[in-house]
């Protein structure tokens, strides 16, 4: 089974994001770019999707608020046409908060066309039950994702099961997902997943370009995957 790593970049600046796009390239298989943490004067997407192309990559794009530990601070319609833009400038995937305004998001998958639609759920204090869980995916799908992305806190090892109980869950149902247990005790997840056919997992260049608490970085786990898999 393949283990598909999406390489996290939040970029302090254009220059700073263009650099750790040609060097996540080289190992990743899809960059993951924090689009709202560039100012709107850095957000040059001419010489974003020009480097992608360049690399043959594909992008997955955010815009997280404080909400999500990301740092955008515009309004939902300006974090709509930034979707937009990557849209139709062939980002394969976008990844937008499960609580998003409906109506905006209505907008964005009438945009949408080849991109995938990933609506995401965070929660950063800890693990809901297996059956909460179970039902905000199903209001994911009404929503219209294309993949679920379930990322929660692991405070105790029973967190860590629940997540991959999930994983279980939505493999059987046929359900494209990426499930993440995060902080310490959910670091095996990260492999775990994908036992499970999870689309994907994060993992950081080095360890100072971490996105969220536990992730490992890339050459670690591709070597500990290797050694997995033998």
């Amino acid at each position: 089974m393949p283990l598909k790593i999406c390489v996290p970049i939040v970029p302090t600046s254009l220059s700073h994001l263009l650099e750790i796009m040609k060097k996540s390239a080289q190992k990743a298989d899809i960059l993951e770019i924090w689009m709202g943490e560039l100012s709107a004067e850095e957000r040059f997407y001419d010489v974003i999707f020009a480097l992608k192309k360049q690399l043959n990559i594909p992008l997955l794009i955010n815009v997280k608020g404080p909400e999500e530990k990301g740092n955008f601070t515009g309004t939902s319609e300006e974090k709509m046409e930034i979707y937009k833009e990557c849209i139709q400038r062939g980002a394969e995937y976008i990844d937008v908060d499960y609580e998003f305004s409906p109506k905006l998001l209505q907008k964005i998958q009438e945009e949408k066309l080849t991109s995938n639609l990933i609506l995401s759920a965070h929660f950063f204090r800890g693990t809901p039950s297996l059956p909460s869980l179970l039902s905000r995916v199903e209001k994911m799908k009404e929503r219209g994702a294309n993949i679920v992305k379930i990322a929660a806190f692991a405070q105790e090892p029973k967190d860590l099961i629940t997540l991959l109980r999930l994983a279980e869950n939505l493999q059987r149902s046929q359900t494209p997902f990426i499930a993440i247990s995060m902080g310490e005790i959910g670091k095996p997840s990260r492999f775990l997943s994908s036992f499970f056919g999870a689309e994907m997992t994060f993992a950081p260049l080095e360890k100072k370009d971490s996105s969220a608490p536990g992730q490992i970085i890339i050459d670690d786990m591709r070597e500990v995957w290797q050694k997995i898999c033998l």
